[in-house]
């Protein structure tokens, strides 16, 4: 390979260290993260929350809870989702799947949840927008 075809290649290259700390910035405007159970604290006003964005915010703090070592995977399933958002089990799951078909959120083959993390800043930002703390 040609140093000048490295060049350019290397602009794909990210650090994942700098976009972890981007999104984390953002994400506290919303969510905290219970240090004992390692749920997600949704700190946003919950009025100018969508309940997909809930979701979306729940699915993504049980991947902060699992980086921080407070969960013992970055998946979640329907029932916690139920549980953390306090929707019915059925607006939940058809949130769910409206992530996963905006490719915020997949379905592992254990049937559960779990954040897409490369789209995870793009997500934050939307839901800022929204609730009117961008900035």
């Amino acid at each position: 390979m040609y140093a000048s075809e490295i060049e350019i290649l290397k602009t794909l290259l990210v650090n994942e260290k700098e976009i972890l700390k981007r999104v984390v910035e953002k994400a506290r405007r919303l969510i905290g993260i219970d240090e004992t159970s390692g749920t997600t604290v949704i700190t946003a006003d919950r009025s100018k929350l969508r309940d997909k964005d809930l979701v979306y915010l729940i699915v993504l703090g049980r991947y902060f809870s699992y980086k921080l070592g407070l969960t013992s995977t970055d998946t979640i399933n329907t029932d916690e989702v139920t549980q953390e958002s306090g929707l019915r089990k059925d607006i939940a799951s058809a949130r769910l799947h409206d992530l996963k078909v905006e490719g915020t959120a997949e379905l592992t083959s254990t049937a559960t949840w779990k954040a897409v993390y490369a789209r995870a800043e793009e997500s934050i930002d939307r839901i800022l927008s929204k609730v009117g703390t961008i900035g």
